[in-house]
């Protein structure tokens, strides 16, 4: 028998027509974990493609070009507009990636529309800001790991290379990087592993989270992990069935949550059970269990008592996505909120245990000013080179509409840059966050603000709170001025 057809037909009896619906969230939630148990992460409500990426770049890109704007977009002939795009290079490539999105037989999403409209604004300010007129454009299509430009603009009379160029939709991330990379390149962590990219391949090793490693052999913060998990998990189980829509605002979280029934069937049998299905292989024990009208594969129930977060991190991903549901739902976050509550036993959890092992490992104070010229110092100028992701070349950055916008200093301008930081650590936050803020010493002796970034920390995989380990938030990118005056620019000299 075909391998496919009898995978098909061993699971067909977990769903209530005999075949998964997309449609259907019941359905949904047995696939996800499903593939959840095979390694695979995925929301298949919220998955999306990388047409916000592709087709952004190539609007800007040929805007840039001469591109002039069309008013019928739903009917547009892409091939037709990319050929008439005067100094657009490379147009078949363009034409190609456009007809993966856009085309006869595909649906006409609206948000294509608006990548459109904001391309449109990013051109007119390159223009502005650069000075050009005539350029030619490209979009970058790497064939290896991903180039920090996403178009290329080629001015006349400039280096022959053009000018490198990084775009961000809306309001964007100026940056997305491990916890473990962010931490270790921040503050010199010799013992913390980070993961590594293949030059040739592009793919990036794999290395326990950074709580994982940070409580490994250290049995009081992983008990206070086990606490903040243990104090999660009952608030949502002691409030779930008060859920509510709020009298004043929208709600919408609360109706996400009311509108699956799913969800509360399932905290309902958790909770008359005082147990959790968790994870494990049938090697170690699982075995196929019903609960709450959903069957799970490979599983142990293991009670709320005894649940700590390496445990709850395991669980299936609907019981998770459940958990994450009614967390946001109303009363509950305010719930959260109350002293001694969910939050500030997260926070207290995670927060000290982070700061504890920073400072520890390094003696360096989270408030304290660092000069540039200290060994402190040299180490931050390169988590520097890595957050602004400086290159060889020096290359633009323009997002949020054209907006905010500078240019980012190769290496070698970089190294000579003589300057101090100012780390916040923000200790009123739920998350992990230090803010740093960069000032440069302008040839006329003056500090002059830079720009601004942060290191936050948090839970944000697939099952919310305490799922996993914690992921770096893109850091926040703040310009500093002198009035219109970009002081990045005016320091190193751009034009």
């Amino acid at each position: 028998m075909d391998p496919i057809y009898n995978f098909l037909n061993k699971i067909a009896y977990k769903f209530d027509k005999g075949y998964p619906e997309l449609t259907n969230p019941k359905d949904r939630l047995i696939i996800e974990s499903m593939l959840s148990e095979l390694g695979i992460s995925i929301d298949l409500l919220e998955a999306t493609t990388s047409a916000t990426e592709d087709l952004h770049e190539i609007f800007t890109a040929m805007f840039v070009a001469g591109h002039q704007p069309i008013e019928d977009f739903a009917n547009a002939d892409w091939e037709k507009e990319v050929n008439n795009t005067p100094r657009l290079k490379n147009k078949q490539q363009h034409i190609d990636i456009i007809s993966k999105y856009i085309g006869p037989d595909l649906p006409l999403k609206p948000e294509y529309k608006k990548l459109y409209d904001d391309a449109k604004k990013i051109a007119d300010q390159l223009e502005i800001n650069l000075g050009f007129s005539d350029a030619e454009a490209e979009r970058v299509f790497a064939t290896g790991p991903k180039e920090k430009a996403d178009i290329t603009i080629y001015q006349p009379g400039r280096r022959e290379s053009g000018l490198g160029v990084s775009l961000k939709y809306g309001e964007g991330q100026f940056n997305s990087l491990s916890p473990n990379t962010v931490l270790k390149n921040l503050f010199d962590l010799e013992n913390l592993q980070a993961p590594t990219i293949d030059p040739e391949t592009g793919k990036t090793s794999k290395v326990p989270g950074i709580l994982t490693q940070v409580t490994k052999d250290d049995d009081k913060a992983l008990e206070k992990l086990n606490g903040g998990v243990k104090s999660y998990i009952n608030l949502i189980l002691d409030n779930f069935e008060d859920i509510t829509m709020p009298q004043k605002g929208k709600g919408g979280n609360t109706q996400a949550y009311l509108k699956q029934k799913i969800y509360s069937d399932i905290l309902k049998a958790i909770k008359e059970s005082g147990k959790m299905p968790i994870t494990f292989s049938k090697k170690q024990g699982g075995e196929e269990i019903e609960l709450g009208n959903l069957i799970f594969d490979n599983v142990k129930l293991i009670p709320i008592e005894d649940m700590t977060w390496k445990l709850y991190s395991k669980a299936p991903k609907s019981i998770k996505k459940s958990f994450s549901k009614a967390y946001n739902a109303n009363p509950i976050p305010t719930l959260a909120k109350q002293k001694g509550g969910a939050i500030e036993k997260k926070s207290e959890a995670i927060n000290n245990i982070i700061k504890d092992y920073i400072e520890n490992e390094t003696n360096i104070d989270l408030n304290t000013k660092i000069d540039g010229a200290s060994d402190e110092g040299k180490q931050l100028k390169k988590f520097l080179a890595i957050i602004l992701g400086s290159t060889d070349q020096s290359y633009y950055y323009i997002g949020k509409g054209g907006q905010k916008a500078t240019f980012i200093p190769s290496l070698g301008r970089l190294e000579d840059l003589e300057y101090y930081i100012q780390p916040k650590y923000r200790e009123d936050l739920n998350d992990f966050v230090i803010e740093l803020t960069v000032y440069g010493k302008a040839p006329e002796g003056e500090w002059t603000e830079l720009f601004g970034t942060d290191v936050k920390l948090r839970f944000s995989n697939y099952g919310g709170q305490w799922d996993g380990d914690i992921t770096q938030k893109g850091s926040k990118f703040t310009i500093g001025k002198t009035g219109e005056d970009v002081n990045m620019n005016k320091l190193f000299g751009f034009k």
